[in-house]
């Protein structure tokens, strides 16, 4: 691999990581590489040391044409922070439906009323956050 293609690695890499806030150690996770690779990666100083194996790597998702995550999605290495999305996302679709909640309160309109206590645990990169 010649000096022109590792610039144009480099760029495309540090363009995509900026424009989608995404860390050198989570674009290394996305490659499935070592994340010191993608620092040498981005410093032509060290270029020498960056084994092919990571190059080849970072150059195949150059070649897709697709955003990190969306090459990280699509090859099935999924983001951390993604990951509690999806699962945020199943625990959601598990509680009652809006639909659901109006039929009780139509049906006991009789001077009652009815308290629904939903409780939702969020985690997000490890912190439990109560809503």
């Amino acid at each position: 691999m010649n000096d022109i293609s590792k610039t144009n690695i480099k760029t495309k890499l540090e363009k995509a990581m900026e424009s989608e806030d995404i860390r050198s150690s989570e674009a290394a996770r996305i490659f499935g590489i070592n994340p010191s690779y993608i620092s040498m990666i981005k410093n032509p100083d060290t270029w020498v040391k960056c084994p092919i194996s990571g190059w080849e790597e970072v150059l195949k998702w150059v070649n897709s044409g697709q955003g990190l995550k969306e090459y990280s999605e699509k090859h099935g290495k999924i983001l951390p922070y993604k990951a509690e999305e999806i699962k945020l996302k199943e625990k959601l679709q598990k509680l009652p439906q809006e639909q659901d909640k109006k039929v009780l309160f139509k049906e006991s309109n009789n001077n009652q009323k009815i308290t629904i206590d939903i409780e939702i645990n969020l985690i997000i990169n490890g912190k439990k956050i109560t809503l």
